[in-house]
């Protein structure tokens, strides 16, 4: 397996296990499927993969790879990179970069809310500009974020489908 296909199953693996708390196992065969099908766009040489996994969070490659999350369909972007902040970088966002925070935290010096764990969903970078591979991922996790109530979901859904028809030039 090439070394830059390893970085990105690595890369991917431990951003699954973080964000949607996946086994080492399940983690390894998503990232994987994910990295296949992104080295196959890209026209790199990688291992290829015949795996075909269910809807538990796990993801189907075929033609495209797609994330199966609940009942949506979530496509993998084009630009891989700009789908995955690392924590590191997360962790410097202003809260405004969130859809949401949770109670119980404080702010820091800068004025983020610490512990950082609290700050779910971001779609906006460092800058404040919304990039809409993580509205979209923000919008497919957003059933499956822990201690965010009901009612503030069905605001931050309105909020993310929003700025995704307004991309798309429906509003």
């Amino acid at each position: 397996m090439p070394k830059d296909f390893e970085d990105c199953v690595s890369k991917i693996k431990a951003q699954l296990m973080m964000d949607k708390g996946m086994s080492d196992a399940e983690a390894s065969s998503n990232a994987h499927a994910i990295c296949t099908e992104q080295f196959k766009k890209l026209g790199k040489p990688f291992q290829e993969t015949e795996e075909k996994l269910d809807i538990d969070g796990h993801i189907i490659v075929d033609e495209n790879v797609k994330l199966i999350i609940g009942a949506k369909i979530i496509k993998v972007e084009e630009d891989l990179d700009e789908a995955v902040w690392p924590t590191s970088l997360r962790n410097n966002f202003p809260d405004s970069s969130f859809a949401y925070i949770l109670p119980g935290g404080k702010k820091d010096a800068e004025g983020k809310t610490t512990p950082r764990s609290l700050r779910k969903l971001p779609y906006k970078d460092g800058t404040g500009k919304i990039d809409l591979p993580h509205v979209r991922n923000a919008l497919a996790r957003l059933s499956q974020t822990q201690g965010i109530p009901a009612s503030a979901k069905d605001r931050i859904r309105i909020m993310l489908e929003n700025i995704l028809k307004k991309e798309r030039g429906e509003e």
